[in-house]
């Protein structure tokens, strides 16, 4: 929910302040206007955060960087420093992933 923006929020039921700290007060003229109100405020923060969530897609890094079984230690331990990952998947020579190697596997076969 950090990408909602609690005044603008806020300011349709009356009440307003920072973005990320904003505040509202409502007067109601009988308790059942609470649970109007109350929905109201939930169906919005659903429609302006919860159904707006970032995908895997939206911060994934293209193209895959990936290590071949044939790879020595050296190799993959340089690739692991060179773009500060700590795991890469393994593909053969169709690029489907056959398995994934990380960081402390390749320490400890080093040893």
């Amino acid at each position: 929910m950090k990408d909602v923006n609690l005044n603008r929020l806020f300011q349709k039921f009356g009440g307003g302040g920072h973005a990320k700290a904003a505040s509202a007060t409502a007067r109601l003229s009988d308790e059942n206007e609470a649970s109007t109100l109350l929905q109201g405020l939930v169906d919005e923060l659903i429609d302006t955060s919860l159904l707006k969530q970032p995908t895997v897609g939206d911060f994934m890094t293209a193209p895959v960087l990936s290590a071949k079984p044939t790879m020595n230690e050296k190799q993959v331990e340089d690739l692991f420093t060179r773009y500060d990952v700590r795991a890469l998947p393994v593909v053969d020579d169709n690029n489907d992933v056959i398995g994934l190697v990380t960081y402390k596997e390749v320490a400890a076969a080093k040893q």
